[in-house]
């Protein structure tokens, strides 16, 4: 499972910024005072943004963080109406979206969405004898979200199977192959066979999109079918390990 189940699943993630505006609108819950990630559940409020730049605004995908959290606290994610419209069907609908609103919108101002629920959610896992360093807030006892994107921090039982990141880092945007896995997730928390699409990560910290399907996001050519290639978004494979692998 290690070594191959990871090879057909990719993740994306938007690599424009955004400034979210209305953060104590969005959790039902109080935000910690020493990591500032919310509580609660997800209110009916949609998030409203303001673009970093003028070209943010254009991309199709973007990482927003409240004002008074950067460069700290969680992150939440968008997706572009482009990027969602080249889902498939049965992808599209493995999420539940909701329209962000965009602070002084213009004519080239794209529409965006968050991700608010899912079929399937899970959490990126801490890999046993991994040496990242993962944070602890020492008031609430979250952990950061576990990143290996350094080959060293890996495990030897999975360096062989997970190609070096940093040799790897050209194949992020635009290029056939996605970048190595930084991400991991434990396969028994999925069904069999994969679903088409699910969400990795939170809702307090943010979901971001994962696709069962290595092709999403390769730029489309005049006789190709993949979809079109997007703009500012990395595309990365997802580990998928087994439960005993987890720290």
């Amino acid at each position: 499972m290690t070594a191959a189940r990871y090879s057909q699943v990719v993740t994306a993630v938007g690599q424009g910024g955004g400034i979210i505006q209305n953060s104590d609108e969005l959790f039902t819950g109080q935000a910690c005072g020493v990591c500032l990630t919310p509580t609660g559940e997800r209110t009916d409020a949609p998030l409203r943004i303001e673009f970093q730049s003028g070209y943010d605004r254009r991309y199709d995908g973007i990482m927003a963080m409240p004002e008074e959290w950067r460069p700290g606290g969680p992150t939440y994610y968008l997706y572009s109406a482009d990027f969602r419209d080249a889902l498939t069907a049965g992808q599209r609908n493995a999420f539940q979206w909701r329209e962000a609103v965009a602070s002084k919108p213009t004519k080239t101002t794209k529409s965006f969405f968050e991700i608010v629920g899912a079929q399937h959610v899970v959490s990126p896992m801490r890999l046993r004898d991994g040496t990242a360093t993962i944070w602890e807030c020492p008031h609430c006892g979250r952990r950061d979200t576990p990143q290996y994107r350094e080959h060293p921090h890996l495990p030897q039982w999975l360096q062989a199977y997970v190609p070096n990141a940093v040799e790897n880092l050209l194949a992020t945007m635009g290029n056939e192959t996605p970048r190595a896995p930084y991400l991991f997730v434990t396969g028994e928390l999925l069904p069999e066979p994969l679903p088409p699409a699910f969400a990795v990560g939170e809702s307090v910290r943010g979901l971001r999109v994962a696709v069962n399907d290595v092709s999403f996001g390769y730029p489309r050519t005049p006789k190709a079918e993949t979809p079109r290639g997007f703009i500012l978004v990395e595309r990365s494979f997802l580990g998928i390990i087994l439960s005993a692998d987890v720290a």
